[in-house]
Formats: C-alpha cells, structure tokens, sequence
C-alpha cells in the first residue's frame, strides 16, 4: 500500500511571524514552520498539539508539544519548554494604484494629520490594535520625538497598582513587559481617535402594527420604565437598589481593582428592541430553551461619538474591524479586559463601560481572523445552519464575537474610577 501523500505547507503565512525564546533572544521559526504553526492552531482542534514535521526536527523524529494557550513548545523527548509567541506584523500602506495627483493629495493630508499629532497602539491578544489613553500616548511620542531608540518607564495608566517595568523599543515597535516578558506589536499612526461615520449606520425601522401573537415576544423587559419618549430613554438606575446590586457584580468581579462607582444608567432603546427581541425567538426556536445562552457581557468604544451612536444606533458590523477571531462584533467576558484600554474616558478622568445583552446561542472556535461567519453546525449536513457565534477559547472563553447586529444590544452604562 503506497504511503500517504503529506499535507502540503506554504511559505510562511501572511502578516504573522511565529518566534521562540532562545535564552534571552526571540527567534523566528523557519518559514515552513511558521506556516505549519499557523495551520495546526488555525484547525480549532484543541488548545494543544502534537507536531512532528519541523524543520530542525529533520532525522530526529521527536514530537513536539504546542500549548496555544499557555505559549509554549515542549520537547516530549527532553522536556525542554520553550516560550513561543504568535506577532501580527504591522501592515502596511499600498499606494501603488494610486496616481501622482492622488499621492500629492496623500501627501498633503500627511501633513495635515502629523499637525494633529500621533497615537500609539499596542496589538492585544486578540489581535486588535488599542489606542493608548493620552497620558500614555504623550509619553511614548515624547521619547519617539527625542529619536530615543528605546525608553523603559513604569508610569502608564494601566499599570498604576501594578508596578512592573515596561520597555518600548523604537527599532523593532513593540512593548516588552519586563517582569513577565510578554511582548506586544507597536504601531504609530496620524491623528487621534475618530468618529465613525454614522450615516445609515446600525438597525432602523419604522413602527408597524403588530400582531397579539408576537407582542409577548417583543415585550420590553421587566426592569424597563415606562417610556417617555418616542425612540430612547436613558433611566439613572437607584444607586445600591436591587438592579444596581445584581447588574453590578459582575462587573465588580472581574475588575481586578475596586471600583468607584458614579452612576448606572439603563439603555431602553425601543427602535432596538424588537429587532433583538426577534432574534433571540429565533435563536431559541432553532437551539432550545437551553442554548439560547443570553449573556451580560462587556463592550467598550473609546471615542464619545461612538458610544453614543450604540446606544442610540445599535451595533454595526460594518465598522467592525478583525481580530483573532475574524469580523465580528467583540464582546469581553471580563471587565478587566474592556477597562484595559478600550472604554471611552471622559475629562474628569471617569471611564464608561457599556454592559450589553448577547445572544451566544451555541458557539464553536473562531477559524482565525479572517472569519466572517459562524462555521456550519456540521460541515456534512449544511441544512443543520451554522453556530450562533465565536469565541476565543470553549473551556474558558475570553471574548464572544457575534456576525449580525441584531444579536446584541446595550442595556447599561457604568461610570467609574
């Protein structure tokens, strides 16, 4: 019987670099073998895999260890660790198309932008770029105007309790924290933070009769207040009352830190309403009672105007940008990660988080960054449809990402210290 044909590999996968640490140096796997890593994490089957076909592996034949979630290569013979990290590389701009009216135009805007300053960003873990608050924006473009190759400080917003040792480092852009080693991307851009463009943004609708047999189905929640407006009210909800004691734990919890808490305010947003409303019958049609799973989970949006067209527009994944888990709408199990640098915060220094309700319905991996919609139920049996949404990770998710904006709405804003 002819042996099997291998699976064959490409070259190294676009945009992403795979390194090992080899003492105190970061090294980059042979290209083959980067790809053969993007590959074996991208098949969803597990946090950790056994991986035989390396290239410095080539006469040895040892099985090497790759635990996706703690980041790390053993050697099953030795039972040598190593850390390992995954690195999306900062794309870069393709002008190439343009003509030379266009890149005079570019260039122009270019230095428009630099009068307007520059922001910073730091690659998270779920490959989306973070905008640094001000204070941490001004201090890194400080040391990058003073042509410093790279600068160590401890005096950012997010580490203040913590106490560890940041270095950013100019050459290679990216921030290394020293006590634990972990190191992240760095990109640079012109100009601040903007608005998106809300022009027939998010779900609208207009009011339509509506039959006795679905107004159980559309019913606002029992914790709504009676409407006084037409389209939303923003309800102050009583500070240490049963709603804010129950919709605050959580929150609470998963901090990190103790909060100050200003206020708790509930979206009632009636346009919205009846389209999550229907989307959850839906859900719950097709899964059962039981896998409907709808959620409280975190959101944040950095920039005031955004906020503001959520809670008023709704979600659109039109203006979703990628991350790890594909094109979608990202939703933070843990407040801790929303506050890390993704909340809007006002000039009196108080951060707003929203609180929303997510319908995760039945959930599988995310296929990887490019992933626009839920994979198939079963790939055999495409008339099943297709799961509810996405996470990070099955056993302990980090971050939900739903594809359809009526599958979340925000029901709550939270104003801290």
């Amino acid at each position: 019987m002819p042996p099997k044909k291998k699976q064959k590999v490409s070259a190294k996968p676009a945009g992403v670099t795979w390194t090992y640490k080899d003492g105190n140096k970061w090294l980059a796997y042979d290209d083959k073998d980067q790809a053969v890593l993007e590959n074996a994490m991208a098949k969803g089957k597990g946090k950790v895999v056994l991986i035989k076909d390396l290239t410095f592996n080539s006469g040895y034949d040892t099985f090497y260890e790759f635990d996706f979630a703690a980041m790390t290569q053993t050697n099953k013979d030795s039972n040598k660790v190593r850390k390992v990290r995954r690195i999306e590389d900062q794309p870069e701009d393709d002008d190439d198309d343009d003509d030379d009216d266009d890149d005079d135009d570019e260039d122009d805007d270019d230095e428009k932008n630099e009068k307007k300053g520059a922001t910073w960003h730091v690659l998270d873990n779920q490959g989306i770029w973070v905008p640094f608050y001000d204070e941490d924006n001004e201090l890194i473009e400080s040391a990058f105007q003073k042509k410093k190759k790279s600068f160590k400080t401890k005096d950012l917003s997010f580490n203040k309790g913590y106490d560890s040792t940041y270095e950013f480092d100019f050459k290679s852009m990216t921030q290394t924290n020293v006590d634990s080693d972990n190191t992240r991307k760095l990109k640079r851009t012109h100009g601040k933070p903007a608005a998106w463009k809300v022009k027939n943004y998010g779900i609208t609708g207009k009011k339509a009769a509506i039959e006795p047999s679905v107004a159980s189905v559309l019913a606002y929640p029992a914790t709504w207040a009676k409407p006084t407006n037409l389209k939303m009210d923003m309800v102050p909800v009583p500070a240490n009352g049963a709603e804010w004691k129950e919709t605050l734990v959580r929150f609470t919890k998963t901090l990190g830190r103790k909060p100050v808490v200003s206020s708790l305010t509930r979206v009632q947003n009636y346009l919205l309403w009846p389209f999550y409303a229907l989307q959850r019958e839906k859900i719950e049609s097709k899964n059962g009672k039981s896998n409907l799973n709808e959620m409280m989970l975190f959101h944040g949006a950095r920039v005031k105007a955004n906020m503001d067209s959520i809670t008023s527009l709704g979600f659109d994944i039109r203006v979703a940008n990628t991350g790890s888990c594909g094109y979608g709408t990202y939703f933070a199990v843990n407040s801790r990660y929303s506050d890390s640098g993704y909340v809007y915060r006002d000039p009196q220094g108080f951060k707003h988080m929203l609180i929303c309700r997510v319908l995760v319905g039945k959930f599988c991996p995310s296929t990887g960054s490019a992933c626009k919609r839920p994979p198939p139920l079963n790939p055999k049996q495409p008339e099943l449809g297709l799961f509810d949404s996405v996470v990070d990770n099955v056993q302990q998710p980090v971050m939900h990402v739903v594809f359809y904006d009526n599958q979340a709405i925000p029901e709550y804003i939270v104003k801290y210290k």
